[in-house]
């Protein structure tokens, strides 16, 4: 069963990311618990040592650097005034493939456009590449710098690709834009605050195409990709 909650990846680059900030404003419209996950790369160090024959896996302490920042996020989130649940929670792994983990239980997953770790000249990252293509349900990609007050009263948009169904992305963009009333436009070009495409699974792996693709790295506004729950890769 899909869970009632938000899932948003932060690192510690959040505060020039928009990712928390829409998805703590997206928490409070459909009052539901915001979850802020921090994943640390699998590195030397980092590692679950196995505790004899008993297999007993002991978590080693996360790296000051890594977690003191969630100290500041939960502080920010509070100033914020929101009155909503909210968790936070590092793990240790792949930042991608445990975002598409906990997708497959998460009402909605939101990742900023580029980490901590990207270069001005590349205009998405490699984990929110990832999570676009391979999550379960909604996933939106928040461009850098978004604010509340960026939340205007701008249409949804749904690209539509008549040689093709997505149910499951006309259901959240009509959703979505009841929510923040406001129209909801059906059109192959936008002017928005939120786009929101249909996903497929390829066999090639990939799960949006070229179009999405180029959406995702152009777009000034969160862009939200929509995959049908449970379809087999």
């Amino acid at each position: 069963m899909v869970g009632k909650q938000i899932v948003v990846g932060v690192d510690v680059a959040w505060r020039r990311s928009g990712a928390l900030d829409w998805a703590l404003h997206e928490a409070a419209l459909r009052q539901m618990p915001l979850h802020a996950v921090h994943v640390v790369d699998e590195r030397p160090g980092y590692a679950f040592p196995l505790s004899g024959d008993s297999q007993v896996a002991v978590a080693l302490a996360i790296p000051e650097p890594d977690s003191g920042f969630i100290d500041e996020l939960e502080q920010y989130v509070v100033a914020a005034g929101q009155t909503l649940e909210f968790g936070t929670d590092v793990l240790v792994g792949s930042p991608h493939r445990r975002l598409v983990e906990l997708s497959s239980e998460a009402a909605l997953t939101v990742a900023g456009r580029r980490g901590a770790g990207g270069f001005d000249r590349l205009l998405i990252g490699s984990t929110s590449e990832f999570v676009a293509n391979h999550a379960e349900g909604p996933v939106v990609v928040v461009p850098d710098g978004w604010r509340p007050d960026r939340a205007t009263e701008a249409p949804i948009v749904v690209g539509v690709d008549l040689g093709e169904q997505h149910d499951a992305a006309l259901e959240f963009a009509f959703d979505t834009a009841a929510l923040h009333h406001v129209p909801l436009w059906m059109v192959h070009a936008w002017d928005a605050q939120l786009i929101v495409l249909g996903g497929h699974r390829g066999k090639s792996g990939l799960m949006i195409g070229s179009v999405a693709r180029g959406v995702l790295q152009y777009a000034g506004v969160p862009v939200a990709v929509v995959h049908e729950r449970g379809a087999s890769s």
